[in-house]
């Protein structure tokens, strides 16, 4: 990659990009799995609020373990503060209207692209962040709208069948995206 931004962010070398967004994907979707496995019998057996407290406990303990991080700390810094940020912006502008809802989700989900493209072409450290921020805080408060709309319009006895259903297709399409992009394509010659 050419960016300045791209240089001194590497962890890994470009032929080993591949297998490590494999693995980031992979993770991702494996900690998707698990969570809400153990989500569901923390809820049953503590209940909610215990389950909370332990969601919570879990993102301070991931913000710590960030904070550790010496190179690229400051992306994934800048996307979880997006991904914090967003569900709250997102129902700040829908005022509590179900028929907003669609059209925020629909800007929220502009705006999570503008945030990325404006990071593929960001050449500094701080303009990245500031891209990273504004693409997460898109797609967190697209995905919690998205999400609180299919609950709401979802009936009781089959809500807990579809939201599985929404979370396994999700956890597919990501993997399948991550096996395409792990794919070893031929890079053109110039």
């Amino acid at each position: 990659m050419r960016s300045g931004l791209c240089r001194t962010a590497e962890l890994v070398t470009s032929r080993e990009l591949p297998l490590a967004q494999t693995v980031i994907g992979s993770l991702y979707s494996a900690g998707l799995l698990v969570g809400a496995g153990l989500g569901g019998v923390v809820t049953a057996t503590w209940g909610t609020s215990a389950t909370l407290l332990i969601d919570g406990a879990s993102f301070v303990v991931s913000a710590l373990l960030v904070a550790k991080i010496k190179r690229v700390g400051a992306l994934y810094l800048a996307q979880g503060l997006g991904a914090v940020l967003g569900p709250f912006v997102g129902r700040r502008l829908t005022g509590g209207s179900t028929h907003r809802r669609l059209y925020v989700a629909a800007a929220a989900l502009a705006i999570f692209g503008l945030g990325y493209l404006l990071l593929a072409h960001s050449t500094h450290l701080g303009p990245g962040m500031a891209a990273a921020l504004v693409g997460h805080i898109g797609v967190g408060a697209c995905a919690i709208l998205a999400l609180n709309g299919l609950q709401l319009t979802t009936p009781d006895h089959i809500r807990g069948r579809v939201m599985v259903f929404v979370f396994s297709l999700s956890s597919a399409l990501q993997g399948v995206s991550t096996l395409a992009v792990a794919h070893p394509w031929p890079r053109p010659s110039g």
